[in-house]
């Protein structure tokens, strides 16, 4: 797979008629880079829905400062790589740290901006993910600027020859690694005491406390390991469409949403599936809508939405603030 091809696509940057390389580009090409570079995307977003369904299963918030929260987590990666004012970290250090750097901002959101609103009615909690939205995005830009930049994948570099086409290496380990974690967080809700503890929150808080569930603690928990999965959908998307304020919180939030959305915020299937034919749909328009129609892709994740919506009246009315 032409790695310069993918990431002008991903980026939505429209293709040109060769790879960058002089070389003129199949259709038959074209089209099989972009439906693997969609699925791999799409399965970094439905990664991102997986938290914010955790969140919402645990508070009934729909938290629309998922994506930015991520955002803020890779601008410290980002950092933590490139900064000239600091001695550079290796990747697995400057991982650790951005990850760690996320559970303290899950935990931090829910404390100061959650739990002080625990009796609030949800629309106020809503409204508050909004702010905060605002707060993170601003405070990122004085702190980080505005300008779009790449910078080093977690995965190394490379490609494997499948036969019709060379595949990078970081889209099969994008895969395996979210497969790894919807296993292991699958298992840590089924398995552990508190994964049950959580599950038990989502479906009545209040018969779960009168059982002697600590409901803050099952809250944390949750806040924390959503701040972790939009950070890691964060480190994953970056390398191909860039890092600013503003693109990578709204592509998590959009399609994490619509993703979440195709699984009724229930259904840990239905989310994969919704966010991999959202990363199929929207790369596919990229790939091929006219550069005159920048935007269309965020557009397709918003009438996806709205389909979902409105063949669910079930699940419209259950969010209903």
């Amino acid at each position: 797979m032409n790695g310069r091809l993918r990431q002008r696509i991903l980026a939505g940057s429209p293709p040109a008629p060769n790879d960058g390389e002089g070389k003129e580009v199949h259709p038959v090409t074209l089209l099989l880079v972009a439906l693997i570079g969609g699925f791999v995307t799409g399965v970094v977003y439905a990664l991102a829905a997986l938290g914010l369904v955790i969140v919402y299963r645990a508070t009934r918030i729909l938290n629309f400062a998922h994506g930015a929260m991520g955002m803020v987590s890779t601008y410290v990666y980002g950092r933590a790589l490139h900064d000239a004012a600091a001695p550079r970290m290796s990747t697995p250090l400057a991982l650790l740290l951005t990850l760690v750097f996320a559970v303290c901002l899950g935990l931090a959101v829910e404390r100061v901006v959650i739990r002080p609103l625990r009796d609030a009615p949800i629309l106020t909690k809503v409204i508050a993910t909004l702010a905060l939205l605002t707060v993170l995005q601003f405070t990122a830009g004085a702190l980080f600027g505005d300008a779009n930049y790449f910078f080093q994948g977690i995965f190394p570099g490379g490609v494997v020859n499948i036969g019709i086409e060379y595949l990078p290496y970081s889209s099969i380990l994008t895969v395996l690694v979210t497969a790894g974690l919807v296993v292991l967080i699958t298992l840590f809700l089924r398995r552990t005491k508190l994964g049950v503890a959580l599950r038990a929150v989502s479906n009545n808080p209040d018969a779960a406390g009168l059982m002697g569930i600590d409901v803050t603690r099952v809250n944390q928990v949750a806040w924390a390991l959503g701040s972790v999965l939009a950070t890691v959908a964060g480190l994953l998307l970056t390398p191909d469409f860039g890092l600013n304020t503003f693109t990578l919180t709204l592509t998590v939030i959009v399609y994490s949403v619509g993703a979440a959305v195709f699984g009724g915020f229930v259904s840990f299937p239905l989310t994969l599936a919704g966010g991999v034919l959202l990363g199929v749909a929207t790369t596919l328009v990229r790939t091929y809508a006219p550069s005159s129609a920048p935007g269309l892709d965020y557009a397709v994740g918003f009438g996806i939405v709205i389909v979902v919506l409105a063949l669910r009246r079930d699940l419209a009315v259950g969010m209903a603030l």
